[in-house]
């Protein structure tokens, strides 16, 4: 069996690609992991080890951190330890808690500059399929009338908050306020 080490770095070209492109881009070293492979010729199906990276960009403000905050703390304190998938998640928790957002996952062993034409193309297909996605949905629905849906929920909200806090507040010993 092939040993890989407990931590690796990336090389300084893929490093350097990768904050060319999005100066926010990190390389993780996910560790050693299993693959099913098919053999040639019509044979079965072999366990393969392969290295592993995970590619994303580092925002430490996310604001889904206080979610993966207390999905570390819950792995942390309960769970199985048996279980075999509970140190990836671990993992993964502790890095979304730190603000890292996986953006590709590259099993494809060592990682070299295909890794960074990949990000490449998923940070083009993902600003364009945006860019497109919003346009669509504008011309489906009109440009005000996302506007309009947003004034009537406030004005439906705002009418019907005395009510919710006269029921919050009933049996209290505090003021209610008209």
């Amino acid at each position: 069996m092939v040993e890989f080490p407990a931590t690796r770095e990336a090389p300084e070209h893929v490093v350097g690609g990768l904050r060319a492109l999005d100066p926010l881009a990190e390389v993780v070293w996910w560790g050693p992991r299993e693959f099913l492979a098919q053999l040639p010729r019509g044979g079965g199906m072999t366990k393969v080890v392969k290295p592993c990276w995970i590619i994303g960009t580092v925002l430490p403000s996310d604001v889904g951190r206080a979610m993966w905050g207390r999905r570390l703390w819950r792995l942390e304190r309960g769970g199985s330890r048996a279980d075999p998938h509970r140190g990836d998640a671990l993992r993964m928790s502790v890095l979304r808690y730190r603000g890292f957002r996986p953006a590709l996952f590259w099993p494809h062993g060592d990682i070299d500059s295909a890794a960074v034409l990949e990000f490449q193309l998923m940070c083009w297909l993902d600003e364009h399929y945006r860019k497109e996605e919003i346009a669509r949905r504008e011309r489906e629905t009109g440009g005000d009338a996302l506007e309009e849906r947003q004034r009537r929920i406030t004005e439906a909200v705002s009418l019907e908050m005395k009510d919710i806090w006269r029921y919050v507040w009933a049996g209290r010993r505090s003021v209610l306020v008209n």
